[in-house]
């Protein structure tokens, strides 16, 4: 893990727990806006922990260098839950994702 201030620590712990099933609901993105809103953190650092998260799932799901409908899904969900825009992830998980079945 970078060397990251308390509020990105909690703010990583927070997104691996409500992404762990895969799926965001209504309140998981409600606890999210209230974090970011109590913990007053900067882009730049909210960025380096969702970038970050971002990539290490990249790599989880590249591991076996196949990326599956699942997983595809899985990916659309962190960039879409976490407002990702394209140029802020590898350009191969972009492609993994728009990529049609």
């Amino acid at each position: 893990m970078p060397e990251w201030n308390e509020a990105q620590r909690d703010l990583a712990a927070l997104i691996e727990r409500i992404f762990a099933d895969g799926r965001v609901d209504e309140s998981e993105r409600q606890e999210l806006r209230q974090f970011w809103a109590q913990r007053q953190l900067s882009v730049k650092l909210v960025r380096e922990v969702v970038e970050t998260f971002a990539s290490t799932t990249w790599r989880e799901v590249m591991a076996d260098g196949v990326v599956t409908a699942e997983e595809r899904q899985r990916l659309w969900v962190v960039v879409d839950a976490l407002h990702l825009p394209e140029a802020s992830m590898p350009s191969a998980m972009w492609q993994a994702i728009t990529a049609r079945s």
